[in-house]
């Protein structure tokens, strides 16, 4: 078996972005958030313990865009500015270890305190068995209005100091039901094929370019497989992969 473990301590370039080593600290709850979002002493030292033990670069978990839709209690916030100054100093304590933090920005859609999705398909909820969501269709105006909040989040990110934002469009969130077909049978311009499919995402990405600068960096997670009859499948997570690469995406974070 070959052990060498090499390639991992290798600098890497994410667009204007360097990274000292290819050792990735990925989104994951911490349930650590003050119970209104803000982020709290033990958020940061979480996070801190991971730079100091040595990752290239730190993506934090989910932070909520919209106050009205999140996750669930506590989950960091960051669609207003009284988020901030924790933000703030959580990206000053990372930048202290020479480790670059990136925002993962997110809308929890039908898995939210108000559930909402593309087309109001009822969903097995999370951990319950037999026990599901049925979730509120959004109207243009309210895709529209969320739109702009994945933009202000990503503006809110690099005012803090965050070197990029990874766009959450996986695991059956909002984004990623916008994708599916399973969850998205919208016929206006949201619907219909892969680029109606895409539409969102690809508003959100170019709002954040237009507002943050082209060499922001953006990372977009999303899936490879939904493993559902009329979900994702990979073929068509590889033509989503090079759409998304073609409108500037720096990195993708593949999950199933």
């Amino acid at each position: 078996m070959n052990r060498d473990v090499s390639g991992l301590v290798k600098p890497l370039k994410l667009g204007r972005l360097q990274v000292k080593n290819r050792i990735w600290n990925s989104p994951l709850w911490t349930r650590t958030a003050h119970v209104n979002g803000e982020v709290s002493d033990r958020t940061i030292a979480h996070y801190a313990a991971r730079a100091k033990g040595g990752c290239g670069v730190i993506t934090t978990e989910a932070c909520a865009v919209d106050g009205n839709h999140h996750w669930t209690t506590p989950q960091i916030g960051i669609w207003d500015d009284v988020f901030l100054p924790g933000h703030r100093r959580l990206v000053e304590t990372i930048h202290a270890y020479n480790t670059p933090i990136i925002c993962q920005i997110h809308h929890s859609g039908m898995f939210g305190t108000d559930p909402v999705s593309p087309s109001g398909v009822p969903c097995a909820d999370l951990g319950k068995v037999g026990e599901f969501i049925q979730s509120k269709e959004l109207t243009i105006e309210e895709i529209e209005i969320i739109r702009d909040k994945f933009i202000a989040a990503a503006c809110r990110a690099k005012v803090v100091g965050y070197d990029g934002v990874e766009v959450h469009g996986a695991t059956a969130y909002l984004l990623e039901q916008f994708f599916s077909p399973h969850n998205n049978h919208r016929t206006d311009k949201y619907g219909g094929d892969l680029m109606g499919r895409m539409r969102f995402v690809t508003e959100i990405i170019k709002g954040i370019q237009a507002y943050c600068g082209p060499k922001f960096p953006i990372s977009v997670r999303m899936n490879g497989d939904d493993f559902i009859k009329d979900g994702i499948k990979l073929e068509e997570a590889v033509q989503m992969a090079v759409i998304l690469e073609k409108l500037g995406v720096q990195c993708l974070n593949v999950s199933c």
